[in-house]
């Protein structure tokens, strides 16, 4: 089922940019997409932000410390699908030290310690489209679908 639509997507983005904007144009934060979740809604939402940056991408930190990797002077985004997956709380467990806000495309249902930017409300069940995948398919679909767990 068609949960939101590649324009209903794409609205939220440009809304959700503006957002990331305001809050750190002037700043050159660090980005860190969590891969392969992050890929798609990071693709999506980078080419709209319209401020330098840095870009890092990753499956699971890296080896080395936080300090060896990124400056923790400037502030850090984790782009990824939503809160829940573990990839995600690795990397902000990894990233503790620094200033680090979410950016995501599903909204968390649970309050987070973090400062989170979304573009959409949370859902729950199994979704497929904007980086969300089923057995390695369907990630790069324009729209957000949300399947039956029949």
């Amino acid at each position: 089922m068609l949960k939101y639509s590649h324009a209903q997507i794409e609205r939220a983005l440009d809304q959700l940019s503006i957002e990331v904007t305001v809050a750190f144009q002037d700043q050159t934060p660090q980005c860190v997409c969590v891969l392969p979740e992050g890929l798609v809604f990071a693709g999506m939402l980078l080419r709209r932000l319209v401020f330098p940056l840095t870009l890092y991408n990753q499956a699971q930190p890296p080896a080395q410390s936080v300090t060896e990797t990124l400056d923790l002077a400037r502030p850090i985004l984790l782009l990824g699908t939503e809160m829940e997956q573990p990839s995600v709380q690795s990397w902000l467990d990894w990233l503790a030290p620094g200033n680090v806000s979410c950016v995501l495309l599903l909204h968390p249902a649970e309050p987070q310690s973090q400062v989170v930017y979304a573009a959409l409300p949370a859902m729950s069940g199994l979704k497929v489209g904007c980086g969300f995948q089923l057995e390695g398919f369907a990630a790069n679909w324009g729209g957000l679908y949300l399947l039956d767990d029949k």
